[in-house]
């Protein structure tokens, strides 16, 4: 039998307090309070007549996934810190409005920063310097 049968049943059928409860199941009674407010919780009484799958299945249903937030657009981002007095948090702001859920500031910047290093430049050739003209009447140095 479970523990959490075991509990169920003292409480209700034997009406021992949380401490008695514990020592009777060498658990916390912490714990014996818990899985009693879960019981209330999902409405179990007792006799139970479900299987411990299910009573388990009952007491701890399976947790609410979290959605994730929608990812800013960096090439957007990108594009528009290329403009004057355009920063970072001018444009997290704006992300922010558009989605209040969204991520903070600092994983924006920080995701601003991989996207950054993800881009490649053109390849930009070093140019050599013209030839020194001299002109008319003056000399080169």
């Amino acid at each position: 039998m479970l523990k959490t049968r075991e509990i169920l049943r003292l409480k209700n059928e034997v009406g021992l307090s949380l401490r008695e409860i514990a020592q009777a199941c060498n658990c916390g009674k912490t714990t014996v309070s818990e899985i009693l407010k879960r019981a209330e919780k999902a409405g179990i009484t007792w006799p139970i007549e479900i299987s411990d799958k299910q009573l388990m299945s009952l007491l701890y249903p399976p947790a609410e996934t979290r959605k994730s937030p929608s990812e800013p657009d960096m090439e957007y981002v990108f594009h528009e810190m290329k403009k004057k007095n355009i920063t970072l948090m001018l444009l997290w702001e704006e992300y922010k409005e558009k989605h209040p859920d969204g991520i903070m500031y600092t994983q924006f910047c920080d995701r601003y920063r991989k996207f950054k290093r993800t881009i490649k430049f053109p390849c930009i050739r070093s140019i050599k310097p013209a030839k020194k003209w001299r002109l008319i009447g003056q000399a080169i140095p």
